[in-house]
């Protein structure tokens, strides 16, 4: 297979292989599962759309169209008559009450008008997966909606920034009908988790990230104080703090080895 483009981000890479598939060409997307685990490395230039050489033509022949039609373009300004200065200010005064209608009906809508959508048949069953929506005026969606086990049931809701970059996702992580997952992003990569594992409406366990990697662990005890502080270091548990008598204070430390055995436990005392 052939690299044919390489996406800006997820959103601009699922557009488009759909549009290389609504044109019966095969494309695969390389390297969109490395982001969320690249670590320090930076995760511009992993995405690449793939297919086979026989298609390569045609595919290049597809997307230089579409960058071409999505070229943003100046338009020409027009020559303007003379206009009588009484009429100038009367447009003047009309401008701005127009603006400021319109601007108090958008406070008071708040809704975001949805000018297009891009819907994704991922497993082929002929129900749409996945549905990117689109703004006026916006190249990438602000909003994903999904089905990841395919039962018809959305569970999970992503949101992007105006460059396509991924700042929050919603997730429905067991299929249960209940959104238990929060998680927020920074500069495309995933920053901070916090999950309601009982649905009462409390953080139960937040995950730390740095630089997209699983950094940091905190589980909170039935009383609402941290029972347990897991630390990660190379994708892997590297260190544990651990309330086991419940007195609020981490007493138990235990260090792990490559396997994730125990290797070392202590046991600190207050103060």
């Amino acid at each position: 297979m052939r690299r044919v483009y390489s996406p800006a981000n997820a959103a601009e890479a699922h557009m488009l292989a759909h549009l290389l598939e609504q044109h019966d060409i095969p494309a695969h997307i390389h390297g969109e599962a490395l982001q969320s685990g690249a670590g320090e490395l930076p995760v511009s230039g992993l995405l690449q759309i793939l297919v086979a050489d026989e298609h390569y033509a045609r595919a290049r022949e597809l997307i230089l169209a579409w960058e071409k039609q999505n070229a943003p373009s100046e338009p020409e300004t027009p020559a303007r008559p003379a206009i009588p200065l009484l009429v100038a200010l009367l447009i003047f005064a009309l401008g701005i009450l127009g603006g400021w209608a319109m601007r108090t009906a958008g406070l008071a809508s708040a809704v975001p008008i949805d000018v297009a959508e891009d819907r994704l048949d991922q497993n082929g069953d002929g129900r749409d997966d996945v549905t990117y929506f689109y703004r006026a005026g916006a190249r990438f969606a602000y909003r994903a909606e999904g089905d990841r086990n395919f039962d018809g049931a959305t569970d999970f809701i992503d949101r992007f920034d105006a460059d396509g970059l991924m700042t929050r996702r919603e997730a429905d992580d067991n299929f249960d009908g209940f959104t238990e997952s929060v998680t927020t992003y920074r500069a495309g990569n995933p920053a901070r988790t916090e999950i309601d594992h009982n649905r009462n409406g409390v953080t139960d366990e937040t995950i730390f990230y740095r630089h997209g990697a699983v950094e940091r662990v905190e589980i909170m005890s039935p009383a609402g104080r941290v029972a347990r502080v897991e630390y990660y270091a190379d994708l892997r548990l590297a260190r544990s703090e651990s309330d086991l008598d419940g007195d609020g204070f981490l007493e138990t430390v235990r260090t792990y080895d490559a396997l994730g055995e125990i290797s070392a436990t202590e046991t600190r005392q207050p103060g």
